[in-house]
């Protein structure tokens, strides 16, 4: 009898080491290159917001709020400068690591900087112009459902560089103006959720 059971509790352990062996260890960090251009930075909360390029792997190019490893480089960080940081994944928590920033010279004086700047177009009357980002682009896609439209837009000065993206609009109905092709001009409003379309229209 005594035999029996040693024998029971011998085949309930080997029953049991290949479940625990196969269990999956945590797995470990993961990490991203990321390059971008920063949209804003809050002290407070001790983020920064960046209009990246595409994230081969984990994310498409959009607009991204992210929290530092170290705040100490947000001292220096400043709308309008191009990033290139490492972008670690630990399950549900990331932070950027590695953080390098560089500003655009805005030397006017410079002879060989040219000295046309775009077409400026008057935000719609009543939107507050001086909270909005104007920026001109094609229209690639747009998705009722999600109220988003993808554009293929050129550089939107002090915000992002030339991209292709998704971008949520304010009003669903502002997409029944549009088509895919178009040639729009839209305008860009700063929010918790990041960069939102209050405005959009053909050229």
């Amino acid at each position: 009898m005594r035999h029996s059971r040693i024998l029971i509790v011998c085949a309930l352990v080997a029953v049991a080491l290949p479940t625990v062996a196969c269990r999956p260890h945590a797995g470990g960090d993961q990490r991203y290159e990321l390059k971008g251009k920063v949209v804003s930075v809050d002290k407070e909360a001790a983020t920064v917001t960046i209009a990246h390029e595409a994230i081969p792997g984990y994310k498409e190019a959009m607009v991204t709020r992210f929290k530092l490893k170290d705040d100490r480089p947000l001292q220096d960080l400043a709308q309008g400068d191009r990033v290139h940081a490492t972008l670690v994944v630990a399950g549900t928590r990331s932070w950027l690591d590695n953080v390098v920033s560089t500003r655009e010279s805005t030397d006017s004086s410079n002879p060989s900087k040219p000295d046309s700047e775009p077409r400026k177009v008057e935000a719609p009357g009543e939107l507050d112009k001086k909270n909005l980002h104007h920026g001109v682009g094609a229209v690639e896609s747009i998705d009722v459902e999600h109220a988003t439209v993808q554009i293929d837009h050129e550089d939107i000065k002090d915000v992002m560089p030339a991209m292709s993206m998704p971008y949520i609009v304010k009003d669903k109905a502002l997409l029944e103006a549009i088509v895919p092709g178009d040639k729009v001009d839209f305008w860009l409003e700063s929010t918790d959720a990041g960069l939102i379309i209050v405005e959009i229209k053909k050229r």
